[in-house]
């Protein structure tokens, strides 16, 4: 058992606390069980300019990499349905 005082976020009325009111403490009691849950530490990662500028070359690669494999995808799904209609063709002339 840990002796950090940790918090929780009340998602039901219990006795005098209220849905929304922040509980402290070292453990949860028994009547909060299920009526909270666990709130964690926030953190927040900030990019540098040069990391900004690799991430933005990064997303332009991934969105034309998108962008061609939807083309090449759009291409197959034609080639299916001509395909498809071939063998329903076919299978008229063969009955």
């Amino acid at each position: 058992m840990t002796d950090k005082k940790q918090q929780w976020l009340l998602t039901h009325d219990s006795h005098d606390l209220k849905k929304g009111d922040i509980y402290e403490g070292v453990e949860l009691p028994l009547w909060l069980a299920g009526k909270a849950k666990p709130l964690a530490a926030r953190t927040f990662e900030v990019a540098t300019p040069d990391e900004l500028g690799k991430l933005q070359a990064d997303l332009a690669e991934a969105t034309g990499k998108v962008s061609e494999l939807t083309a090449d995808n759009q291409k197959l799904q034609a080639d299916l349905a001509e395909a498809q209609n071939q063998i329903a063709e076919l299978k008229k002339k063969v009955k």
